[in-house]
């Protein structure tokens, strides 16, 4: 057998490292530690201000599918919302779903509990990865740097607001230190299969992308191995097979609609009606907030440390390393801004987590090789480690400084739940045959990318409205998305741009209907759409929240045609 053989067959059956015991318990107790100290800087703010809510804004719409689930029927959260299922998910409903449980059982307030979740995720995250890592490697440090560029980058503007993607992550960082045992172990390939299910009914897109990925460990596996196809497959079948299982039962379970509503899985990812410029963009923003200049050279550390093990060692790398490295290949998704075609470039860098775990185990490798040396190469060592730990530390800071829970920065602050409260109270005494109305408006012209992002503002204010609401109430809630004057004519508000106007025209149409307003239906043939008012045929409830109507620039006409 060639040494090149020896890197990339099988490997054989070695014993997994476990934690130390005796002395070094104190290192599991400093984990612990370090864990919950992290845990702490993440939501010292929130301790500070208990009034705060998560950051960013989409933590609404989790936060009102959690109530449908808890005050209606369950079904009702995976069926069809808004004009153009603009407000579906079809079964995404892991997130809810723990919302209503940390509501029901553990007394946790609606607006409290995304927080929770965006504390716990990146700490469980780091735990995963990192102890998938001392699977590999054996190496405790590993763990406490895991952790910590696990905290870091998910303050980054990919990870902060986006529940699903976040959650999906940390379900599929569970099934990392599986990887490896799945090849012998039955209990391994259990765990496989559930976390795939699970993961099915959280974002099934990134799913995909992950399948994708441990497709590429077994091409890796099967080309470094001269095409051997029973050594790939006896290194990856298990893995492949109870993973990938596990996801198409739970897939399949949208299609059957396991609580009664089937639903479509197309409903997984709607992207927005925006320009190709927008997305690039986006696309932009997001790569610089990511600090490539701090995550490129430590993940290429780890990388680079992974190939000169495995050549010193004389075996192959574990799978756990392997499926961290190719989980990169999420990234290159990211290259269809080329293309030109207006599609959301930049929503394939938050279906990966590799950047927590490559930087991890590059800072892990440079603080222990620093420290082989003696003398000045021992000092040279040093600086390099405390280097790598010093820039992950200040992608910390540079997260909680600037894309972290704040006054500015939070889905719902004070004025908007005191507005809610009030909102509530309304819609109690107004009986259970009112459609309740939101008056919206804000931005009808383009920005520099020429696209006008009203599509996204009605969106957002819908969903924060939502969440005041009891979730037996929300079938009845629709917004209209213009000028009062226009609202008070009962017609759609013509803007400065045709983004507007379509925005306006399709949100006008959940509300009046197909046979009030023609217009509705692309096609003569289309199937009618039932307006609220027309279910609810009773004087509508209307509100205005100050913070949510902007009034528009102009229009082109007082009415359409």
């Amino acid at each position: 057998m060639t040494e090149r053989d020896a890197l990339v067959t099988s490997a054989p059956a070695t014993a997994v490292p476990r934690w130390p015991g005796g002395r070094e318990r104190w290192d599991a107790w400093a984990l612990g530690v370090f864990a919950v100290a992290l845990l702490v800087v993440l939501g010292w703010r929130f301790l500070a201000d208990p009034t705060l809510s998560a950051p960013t804004r989409d933590p609404a719409w989790y936060t009102w599918r959690a109530q449908v689930i808890l005050d209606a029927d369950p079904g009702d959260v995976a069926a069809p919302w808004g004009p153009d299922d603009l407000f579906s998910g079809g079964y995404r409903v892991a997130v809810p779903l723990a919302g209503a449980l940390l509501q029901r059982v553990a007394d946790v307030d609606r607006y409290t509990f995304s927080a929770l979740l965006m504390l716990g995720v990146p700490i469980l995250t780091g735990l995963a990865l990192g102890v998938a890592l001392f699977r590999s490697r054996g190496d405790r440090l590993v763990v406490c740097t895991t952790l910590l560029a696990s905290a870091a980058l998910f303050l980054t503007t990919p990870y902060v607001g986006y529940l699903d993607n976040i959650m999906v992550l940390l379900l599929l960082s569970l099934t990392i230190p599986f990887l490896h045992e799945a090849r012998t172990s039955w209990g391994a390939r259990t765990a496989l299969f559930l976390i795939g299910v699970v993961a099915a009914f959280t974002h099934p897109t990134t799913c995909v992308v992950y399948g994708v990925c441990l497709l590429a460990v077994f091409g890796w596996h099967l080309l470094t191995s001269r095409f051997r196809l029973g050594s790939a497959l006896r290194a990856d079948a298990p893995m492949l097979l109870a993973t990938g299982t596990g996801m198409i039962v739970g897939l399949a379970c949208w299609v059957v609609g396991i609580w009664g509503v089937p639903a479509s899985l197309q409903e997984a990812a709607l992207p927005p009606p925006y320009t190709a410029a927008f997305f690039a963009q986006r696309l932009a923003e997001w790569v610089g907030s990511l600090r490539p200049a701090v995550v490129v050279p430590l993940s290429l550390v780890a990388v680079g440390s992974t190939i000169v093990r495995a050549r010193r060692t004389r075996t192959p790398a574990r799978t756990e390393e392997l499926a961290s490295i190719w989980w990169m290949l999420a990234f290159a998704g990211a290259l269809t801004v080329l293309t030109g075609a207006a599609i959301p470039y930049y929503r394939f860098m938050n279906a990966s987590a590799a950047p927590m775990a490559l930087a991890g185990l590059g800072a892990a490798v440079a603080v222990r090789w620093g420290l082989r040396g003696k003398g000045l190469r021992l000092v040279a060592g040093a600086l390099v480690g405390l280097v790598a730990i010093g820039s992950l530390g200040w992608l910390l800071w540079d997260g909680l400084q600037h894309r972290w829970v704040s006054e500015q920065n939070q889905w719902a602050n004070q004025s908007v739940r005191t507005s809610l409260a009030a909102v509530r109270t309304v819609v109690d005494a107004s009986g259970d045959d009112r459609a309740i109305v939101l008056l919206a408006n804000f931005r009808d012209t383009d920005d520099e990318t020429g696209t006008n992002t009203g599509y996204g503002w009605a969106k957002t204010y819908t969903n924060v409205f939502r969440t005041g609401l009891g979730g037996d109430q929300v079938r009845r809630q629709v917004t209209y998305f213009g000028s009062v004057e226009s609202f008070r004519a009962l017609e759609p508000t013509d803007g400065a741009s045709e983004g507007y106007d379509e925005t306006s025209l399709r949100h006008f149409c959940e509300l009046v209907g197909s046979r009030a307003e023609p217009a509705c239906l692309e096609n003569p043939g289309d199937p009618p759409i039932v307006g609220r008012l027309e279910t609810y045929p009773d004087d509508p409830v209307v509100f205005l929240i100050g913070q949510y109507y902007g009034g528009t620039v102009q229009r082109r006409s007082v009415r359409r045609g």
